[in-house]
């Protein structure tokens, strides 16, 4: 339950998660140990994650200290009512996506977005909005997104947007 999408320059992020039915905000930090972070740089690439938590810290196992095996791929990834959204984009910036499976596959597309939010966000991008434009308008039909929007690129970080709109 979140929205995170790549319109071929920066990948972005809403903060809101949801635990236990309670909501909360993830802090903003770039390095990929953080926990419950939605969105990082991770090994020269922008990596970005939708779903549960327990899979997601199987997955950051699997990709820092298991050097991404398929043969000790998560057995929560491999249940399909845990599993998550991986969204990948590497320096050339080529678009993987993975759900329940240690194979990425590689979206041929220039934008993409994963979570709750992504059909939005898609029509969102199509129609020439930005990620971070597209995040701001799915906030108005998505109940599970809501910013400030975190947002990552290969030439810079950017600042958390929106903190105005943590109260909606």
């Amino acid at each position: 339950m979140t929205t995170i999408c790549w319109d071929g320059n920066t990948l972005a992020a809403d903060t809101l998660m949801s635990i236990g039915g309670d909501f909360t905000r993830t802090v903003k930090n770039y390095r990929l140990a953080i926990k419950d972070e939605k969105c990082a740089y991770w090994d020269g690439a922008l990596i970005g994650f939708a779903g549960p938590a327990l899979p997601k810290n199987e997955i950051l196992h699997w990709f820092e200290e298991l050097a991404m095996d398929p043969k000790q791929f998560t057995s929560a990834q491999l249940e399909d009512k845990t599993s998550m959204s991986v969204l990948i984009i590497t320096t050339d910036k080529k678009v993987w996506f993975m759900e329940t499976n240690p194979w990425p596959i590689e979206y041929k597309a220039t934008q993409f977005a994963i979570g709750s939010g992504a059909p939005y966000a898609r029509m969102a991008m199509k129609l020439g909005k930005s990620s971070l434009e597209a995040i701001q308008l799915v906030e108005e039909f998505d109940l599970y997104t809501r910013g400030p929007v975190n947002c990552l690129s290969f030439t810079e970080q950017h600042p958390t947007i929106g903190a105005d709109n943590a109260a909606n």
